[in-house]
């Protein structure tokens, strides 16, 4: 029987860091390789989603200030470019729910 602690453990800052810390090997205490593996892969895959969603409301946010400002009065305002305001107003809206 295995005293490892959950993968979800791995969750944490501080266990990512020490995966990548103890290379080339596999620091003992961890759960099995391939169950971290998998479980990094639903984590990279709801980072992925929740990026989308993110870039959906910025985009909608910033479509109300360019009714009545410029697109590099905002950007100036936000510290970023007009091309990176343009950028970010192109962004498609998020369809339904994506969870």
């Amino acid at each position: 029987m295995s005293t490892s602690p959950p993968a979800t453990e791995l969750t944490s800052a501080t266990s990512l860091q020490r995966v990548v810390d103890a290379q080339p090997a596999w620091p003992a205490d961890l759960d099995d390789p391939l169950v971290i593996a998998k479980l990094t892969d639903e984590l990279r895959d709801q980072l992925q989603r929740q990026s989308a969603q993110l870039a959906a409301i910025r985009s909608r946010a910033l479509h109300e200030p360019l009714k009545t400002r410029s697109r590099s009065e905002v950007g100036r305002l936000l510290g970023i470019s007009r091309q990176a305001v343009t950028k970010a107003i192109k962004v498609p809206p998020m369809q339904g729910a994506q969870r």
